[in-house]
């Protein structure tokens, strides 16, 4: 987590430029007080919780491990999904987002250059509160940002509302991918 101290902070109007590698860029959401402070897994009686969650941007070999952390407890540990699947070799090209509370990495996504969304991942303990969410409109925001004109996704078809909810619209049937039954989304600007 060194890295998040080393790296630029970027105020909300700069999301309209070119992100460049190293740069972290805070979701206008993040409150960035008090965040050290925060247990470890989060009070379910406090609605607020994600609004304390710093989500930023960051090359992936600058937050590797933190990355790896958190998608290896979601989709290995808890999916059965292989390493050799999850670790695809385009990590590297991805916008990378990483929600911390504090210190602690509880959630990733990211977004390949033809704006193709995956890998979203909230530990299970902070789930439920918002963090997915503001990542899937973070990366929204970037796309549009960056010209695009949509979005897709790979969502696993328990997760169809969920992505409904943020603009999303299922296309195309079912299929299975890594043992896991999904359908293709897409979100239009």
């Amino acid at each position: 987590m060194e890295a998040l101290s080393r790296l630029v902070v970027f105020e909300r109007e700069c999301l309209g430029k070119r992100i460049l590698k190293g740069d972290v860029i805070v979701s206008e959401e993040s409150t960035l007080e008090s965040s050290d402070s925060l247990p470890a897994t989060p009070d379910r009686g406090d609605a607020d919780v994600a609004g304390e969650i710093r989500i930023d941007i960051h090359a992936y070999d600058e937050a590797e491990e933190a990355i790896k952390a958190v998608r290896f407890a979601v989709f290995t540990a808890e999916q059965g999904v292989s390493l050799a699947e999850d670790i695809d070799g385009l990590d590297d090209r991805c916008v990378q987002l990483l929600a911390c509370a504090g210190s602690t990495a509880v959630g990733t996504a990211r977004m390949l250059p033809d704006a193709h969304i995956g890998r979203i991942a909230v530990l299970a303990p902070w789930r439920g509160h918002g963090i997915g969410g503001r990542m899937v409109r973070l990366l929204l925001k970037i796309a549009r940002n960056e010209g695009h004109s949509s979005c897709y996704l790979h969502a696993q078809t328990h997760a169809i509302a969920f992505y409904e909810g943020l603009g999303f619209e299922a296309v195309g049937d079912e299929f299975i991918d890594a043992g896991i039954a999904h359908r293709k989304m897409i979100c239009r600007f």
